[in-house]
């Protein structure tokens, strides 16, 4: 396959149709795709088009107007969202997570002793293995029923 030919600034500019500014302005920091004839850093017809894509340079100012008030409007909504408690904010479900390990942490921690209580050693295996399975079942339905409970101050937060 052939290698694709290079090209100036200045010879982007004819060929792309854009001024040699907005060429320069969009490949400034991309690495040189060669070295043209006259021995000025080049670049590949796709690799210019590709950097004024990145860079929004090959939108109109209409069309770059449009880009804003639509990231103008996104960022009004993710705020009206946050207010009306659409979103919830990252301490509070930190605060909800601890809880929620909490409970677990302290009925797992119970286990032991509810089993222990309940065992008598000369019972058979199976029997005990229902009494600790029964007592494991109890923790897992309490915290599953468990209900997170916001404070007054985290309903106010908006």
């Amino acid at each position: 396959m052939k290698p694709l030919k290079v090209f100036s600034i200045n010879a982007l500019a004819v060929e792309i149709g854009r001024d040699r500014r907005t060429i320069t302005a969009a490949l400034r920091g991309v690495a040189p795709d060669g070295v043209t004839d006259g021995g000025y850093d080049g670049w590949t017809v796709r690799t210019a088009m590709a950097a004024l894509a990145l860079r929004g340079a090959g939108l109109g100012p209409e069309l770059q107007r449009a880009r804003l008030d639509a990231a103008r409007a996104d960022l009004a909504e993710f705020a009206l969202a946050q207010k009306t408690a659409g979103l919830v904010p990252a301490e509070q479900i930190d605060q909800a997570w601890t809880a929620i390990t909490g409970a677990i942490r302290d009925r797992v921690l119970m286990i032991p002793g509810l089993a222990a209580a309940r065992i008598d050693p000369s019972r058979p295996v199976t029997e005990i293995e229902s009494h600790i399975r029964h007592e494991i079942d109890a923790a897992l339905n309490a915290i599953s029923g468990a209900d997170v409970v916001q404070d007054a101050d985290s309903e106010a937060h908006p």
